[in-house]
């Protein structure tokens, strides 16, 4: 795979500039501040519909700009369970819009403080979803963390004997939260550094979205998972998607995208981010 000028270039910034560091000194920073007092990115345009309920003192929207949708998708940003939603989630979700599905936002607890109650809170968030939907089809995306905590959500809703969505989409999972890479993977990943990701991580509540020792991955529907290759976590999301496909009950899709980084459809002004995005929604519409 040839990259585009544009995925090259924003590639090469990202060394010049150290992104890594930045980003993981932002994660560091947000780390020690209340929840409630990290920045958040809530606009959209005015034409978009807007529903918001709260549950437990986090917000989630529903967002739509046409009355026909072609299902109903629950979104899950990333940001290392640290930080809300950015401008760049927001703007995948209003892409999915403009291709027609009604978005759902859920402003999960964040960590550390929240962390310990996601993976109930998202559960409950999913079973309101689903009954108070009048849609034929329903879908889940995950983005980073997001990732993680849907392919959690899937584990539960099949312990739960619950209705599985139609098809889920995992953007840039992060499968061993211990990020144990190796030495090359640690060295070239341009957006993770996996030291400061392994120390920032060293907390029980995150073991809960770990899956190196998960053992059943059955009975958790359409799979379609989406990596770049320049990840250093990419041969554990391998690992997990080889499991996956495997185990009975499932269909999966791994898709490795070459020399591309974490996160890197939140980079839309790439020509490879469009069309993931866009191969994701015919996945979806199987």
């Amino acid at each position: 795979m040839v990259l585009s000028e544009t995925a090259a270039s924003i590639n090469q910034k990202l060394a010049e500039m150290n992104y890594r560091q930045q980003l993981m000194d932002t994660f560091a920073k947000m780390q020690q501040l209340p929840a409630d007092e990290r920045p958040q990115s809530l606009k959209f345009p005015d034409k978009v519909k807007q529903t918001t309920v709260e549950l437990e003192a986090c917000l989630i929207r529903r967002l739509t700009l046409t009355d026909t949708t072609k299902g109903e998708l629950l979104m899950l940003h990333g940001g290392a369970f640290i930080l809300p939603a950015s401008t760049a989630f927001n703007q995948v979700a209003l892409t999915f819009m403009k291709m027609g599905y009604a978005v759902t936002i859920p402003d999960y607890p964040l960590a550390p403080a929240g962390l310990v109650n996601v993976r109930q809170w998202i559960l409950k968030v999913y079973q309101d979803w689903m009954k108070q939907s009048q849609a034929e089809r329903h879908y889940l995306w995950g983005d980073s963390a997001g990732a993680n905590i849907v392919l959690r959500l899937l584990l539960d809703i099949r312990d739960d004997s619950l209705k599985l969505p139609d098809a889920s989409a995992l953007v840039s999972l992060c499968p061993d939260t211990t990020f144990n890479v190796s030495k090359t993977a640690a060295q070239q990943d341009l957006v993770l550094d996996p030291k400061r990701m392994r120390c920032m991580q060293n907390d029980v509540g995150y073991q809960q979205f770990d899956f190196m020792q998960q053992t059943d991955f059955s009975h958790i529907g359409r799979l379609r998972l989406d990596s770049g290759g320049n990840e250093c976590v990419v041969d554990s999301v391998k690992t997990i998607a080889q499991k996956c496909e495997l185990a009975d009950g499932n269909a999966v899709d791994c898709i490795i995208h070459p020399c591309l980084v974490h996160d890197y459809p939140m980079w839309q002004a790439m020509p490879e981010a469009k069309a993931t995005l866009k191969e994701i929604d015919k996945f979806f519409q199987m």
